[in-house]
């Protein structure tokens, strides 16, 4: 949608615009490991406020790029806190809350979101008609801290423990059974020196880089 009207209003090529937004996704994408190191650090309630905040501003700053430069320093922003940082935030909140059922309570994030994302356009495109591309991304970010903080304040809690429940719901465990869960994981180490870590690293870059494209 923002496409056409970045190319005629700043004088860019699509090929620069699109460069741009090479440029954005990937210094965005090495910034979410250490996003995923906060996020571990101050829980998922004020993760996510923070970074619908920072989003929001990241719209915001959208609404007044002026050429390639500045295009490219907003798609790094809005790619780190946007499709990056809040997609990661809320889906460690559903791993935190589910374990034997952690594949479909993800599945069904996934569907949920898919869909959700699918509408975006259509809004984005009533607006942008409406009051123009720059002031869409200032309706953009009222949007999403409208909606997203409150939830995050208000509906976000960082784990089970935290008001006493246990994933799944379950009941609580034995020290036993809290013992053997806990053998049953592995460590960060441990894992980016596994096979399976790196084929589900590589598979999601795939679908990340086609879906981007």
């Amino acid at each position: 949608m923002f496409v056409d009207p970045l190319i005629t209003d700043l004088d860019l090529s699509r090929s620069q615009v699109s460069t741009a937004y090479l440029i954005g996704t990937l210094l965005a994408a090495l910034g979410l490991p250490l996003v995923g190191a906060r996020i571990d650090r101050v829980g998922v309630r004020t993760a996510m406020t923070w970074i619908a905040i920072a989003f929001g501003i990241a719209l915001v700053g959208m609404s007044v790029v002026a050429g390639f430069i500045t295009l490219a320093i907003g798609f790094v922003m809005i790619r780190l806190f946007g499709q990056g940082s809040l997609t990661l935030v809320s889906t460690v909140s559903v791993t935190l809350w589910f374990d034997k059922v952690r594949g479909t309570a993800l599945g069904t994030y996934t569907t949920s979101l898919a869909i959700l994302m699918s509408l975006v356009p259509v809004g984005l495109s009533f607006t942008i008609e409406w009051v123009g591309w720059r002031w869409t991304w200032i309706v953009a970010a009222l949007v999403v801290v409208g909606v997203v903080v409150p939830i995050a304040r208000f509906g976000m809690i960082d784990r089970p423990a935290a008001i006493g429940q246990f994933p799944d719901g379950a009941a609580a465990r034995s020290r036993k059974d809290s013992q053997a869960a806990a053998a049953d994981s592995s460590t960060r180490a441990q894992a980016i020196r596994s096979v399976p870590f790196w084929i589900l690293a590589g598979s999601t870059a795939s679908v990340g880089m086609l879906s981007t494209a």
